[in-house]
């Protein structure tokens, strides 16, 4: 049975945006109201959606606005254009922290600072701050396209936050070539086969004791030798799922 779109406890940047000097900030907003109608980019012109009721559809951008009725607009990023990242907030004054923490991640971040958007989540989890990260030029030429045809967004949530989610459980989706994996509930990756031994391995060592107890696969029959052994070091079960749910067949 296909699950229904406005049942996901989205992790969403909203929009529009905020400014902090030449960075540009939101919040996570988390749960979103439902109806929600979530699309992604197949092509400049084209999109794969899925509405309230589950359904999925495939057409052109223009005609989404008459097919979302009185949903809420939510486009789904590819998770390589994201970076996820839960920092320790650097004090109690929120209003610092919009300021401080972007410098404090540069590190991590393969562009600069101010050519890039950052989201925050509205609230701590467990003590740490969720922060989204992606390239002010990748989030304006996907909004700039949809305005152009009479579409607002209403909020933006990378696809691997769409996999579905347990404290004791990760999960890994394969689409082509592309493996998505959703590691907590504001973390995960997006990477291939090849990779896939050290970005699993690096996420095991970063969780520690919080390490989880199951993986469940979607569309994944089979994974390199090298990963399942690493899973097997772990004491990590695997759990092929069926049918995914219908947003992860957008």
């Amino acid at each position: 049975m296909a699950a229904r779109c406005c049942t996901v406890c989205c992790s969403a940047m909203r929009l529009p945006f905020t400014s902090c000097n030449a960075i540009s900030v939101t919040r996570i907003k988390t749960p979103l109201p439902a109806p929600l109608l979530l699309f992604r980019f197949t092509a400049p012109d084209q999109v794969d959606a899925c509405g309230p009721d589950g359904d999925l559809w495939h057409g052109p951008l223009a005609d989404l606005p008459a097919r979302a009725g009185d949903a809420r607009l939510v486009l789904v990023a590819p998770g390589e254009t994201l970076a996820l990242h839960c920092v320790t907030p650097p004090g109690r004054q929120r209003s610092t922290w919009m300021r401080a923490i972007p410098y404090a991640l540069e590190e991590h971040l393969v562009d600069e600072v101010e050519a890039l958007h950052f989201a925050f989540g509205a609230t701590l989890d467990g003590g740490r701050l969720p922060v989204a990260v992606i390239a002010h030029d990748t989030l304006r030429g996907w909004l700039a396209a949809c305005a152009a045809v009479g579409i607002t967004v209403h909020a933006v949530i990378p696809d691997l936050l769409l996999l579905p989610w347990h404290e004791d459980d990760w999960s890994l989706l394969r689409d082509g070539t592309r493996l998505l994996v959703r590691t907590g509930r504001w973390e995960g990756f997006v990477t291939d086969a090849e990779a896939l031994e050290l970005l699993l391995g690096a996420a095991l060592a970063e969780a520690g004791d919080s390490q989880p107890r199951g993986l469940r696969l979607w569309n994944a029959d089979t994974l390199p030798a090298a990963v399942l052994a690493l899973l097997d070091g772990a004491g990590i079960t695997l759990q092929a799922e069926e049918a995914p749910p219908a947003t992860l067949s957008l």
